[in-house]
């Protein structure tokens, strides 16, 4: 019957505005009853996303795409965190024969890779041996997982953070196809609305009034939903034409920087749910949920990454965003469960490792342009470059004192604190003066070519990140850099100059 079931699912059309196939699998199959099955093998575990999301639309499956605080730059099916939810959460008897019949599995890594850690942040008071010695501050690495079940066409259904035990994925699984179920009811055109609904039922009332009252719904007020309950029967005993039981209007457009606030949010809701619980809190007030939930974020990621605690973030999120994209979905969700960045691989990867060998094969100097992720508002926030020697590995550079020299737009009327920031344009045409080969690139593509090339670690500040250049000889060594506090055209020039040597093209 399963072979008969994806052949027919084969032969169903496709469409942007829906996954046809998948919602009469959902009618057609009843949900399996996990807990009658013998052990089965662990499910088959793919670290090639493409591949998952291919045979996910090719046999009309569901994608679970799992996320790992593991090194994303090696990306190990076999790395610790991988191995962890794959043999004791996902090889469970209760759960390998669902995940194994109903879904395609992918992992992906997407935590700090070991070849550029993040510096932790000094703490405000010095531990120190009985011998007097300084301790390094504590490394609180947060171990961290976030399940995705998505449609073949990556529209998340629902996500589970955290290293949860079998049994509460498993309920999490069973609630997603059953709430499945109920949408594939509805026409197309009004899945996200019933989705919403769906999500909306599974939290608390409460939850959900303190949740509308940190941010604006982007749904109108008129959208009343007339949606049974999940223990309603969906064809019997409801004369209400299917057609009018849900709104068919399209979901509203959002940005990614909506769901970053959705998440935060939904954070604040969680964490006062907690405290409730415990009886510390009483009262929900919306100003300072926010500026709580920030100051409690790392203990309340660790939380989230060890237990249930974190689900209802999911419902609290996509009864706002139902149906969203999981490229759009992950970086925010990951980022607000662990407290640290979501990095991912780039398509540029192979062919930076291909330049720098080409690099370093002619013995060129490179110069790497690393371009930060700060806002304008942030960059103003940190402190201006002192008038002192430009930041060097070399000791030789370090003690010469740069001159930048005069231009027109230096005035006394000018702030003294005031920096006019360098360009990614500027600093690749400065390379291009001086002879240097030079590459313009992300974080996410600077620690990869770090693993690639096998270049030095490089620790990174975890909030202002990489330095914003880097200067390497012809046998690959560090010579120079830039804080991206320090980096303006007259200091990169210097660098430049003092390091290369000779005379620049043009000149």
């Amino acid at each position: 019957m399963a072979a008969a079931l994806v052949a027919s699912l084969a032969s169903h059309p496709w469409r942007a505005g829906g996954f046809v196939a998948l919602a009469w699998l959902a009618v057609a199959v009843p949900v399996v009853n996990v807990f009658a099955v013998e052990r089965a093998t662990t499910a088959d575990w793919r670290a090639d996303h493409a591949a998952a999301v291919a045979r996910a639309r090719r046999e009309g499956k569901l994608l679970l795409v799992v996320h790992l605080s593991g090194d994303f730059a090696q990306n190990s099916p076999e790395s610790p965190e991988a191995t962890l939810y794959r043999n004791y959460i996902l090889g469970d008897p209760q759960v390998a024969p669902l995940v194994r019949d109903r879904f395609v599995v992918a992992m992906r890594s997407v935590g700090t890779a070991k070849c550029t850690p993040r510096i932790q942040p000094a703490p405000a008071k010095e531990t120190r041996t009985p011998e007097g010695k300084i301790l390094p501050p504590p490394v609180e690495r947060v171990e961290m997982a976030v399940a995705y079940i998505c449609l073949p066409d990556e529209r998340v259904l629902h996500f589970v953070p955290g290293f949860v035990t079998p049994a509460e994925l498993c309920t999490e699984l069973i609630w997603a196809e059953a709430a499945y179920a109920r949408m594939a009811a509805a026409p197309s055109s009004a899945w996200p609305a019933a989705w919403r609904e769906c999500h909306a039922e599974a939290v608390a009332p409460s939850d959900r009034e303190a949740f509308a009252s940190l941010i604006e719904s982007r749904w109108p007020l008129k959208d009343k939903v007339k949606a049974p309950t999940l223990s309603d029967d969906l064809l019997a005993g409801d004369s209400t034409p299917r057609e009018e039981r849900w709104s068919d209007e399209p979901a509203p457009e959002y940005a990614t920087s909506d769901l970053a606030a959705a998440m935060q949010a939904a954070q604040a809701v969680w964490r006062f749910a907690s405290d409730q619980q415990a009886g510390q809190s009483k009262s929900f007030k919306a100003d300072t949920a926010l500026e709580r939930a920030r100051q409690r974020s790392q203990a309340a990621s660790i939380l989230a990454a060890h237990g249930r605690q974190g689900k209802n973030l999911a419902h609290l999120v996509l009864a706002e965003f139902p149906l969203v994209y999981l490229n759009d979905l992950a970086a925010p969700a990951y980022e607000a469960c662990s407290g640290e960045r979501f990095w991912q691989t780039s398509l540029r990867r192979q062919e930076l490792s291909h330049w720098w060998s080409q690099c370093q094969a002619s013995r060129r100097k490179t110069l790497l342009i690393i371009s930060s992720d700060l806002s304008e508002d942030e960059l103003a926030k940190l402190e201006p470059p002192a008038d002192k020697a430009v930041a060097t590995l070399n000791p030789v550079v370090a003690s010469i004192r740069p001159v930048a020299p005069k231009t027109a737009a230096d005035s006394d009327s000018k702030p003294k604190d005031a920096i006019r920031r360098l360009t990614d344009e500027e600093a690749g045409f400065l390379a291009s003066v001086w002879r240097a080969s030079h590459k313009t690139m992300t974080a996410s593509e600077f620690a990869t070519l770090v693993h690639d090339a096998e270049l030095e670690p490089v620790p990174h500040d975890s909030v202002v990140g990489f330095p914003r250049c880097i200067l390497h000889d012809g046998q690959g060594f560090r010579c120079g850099e830039l804080a991206i506090h320090e980096a303006t055209t007259e200091r990169l020039e210097t660098m430049l100059r003092l390091s290369i040597g000779g005379v620049a093209s043009g000149k």
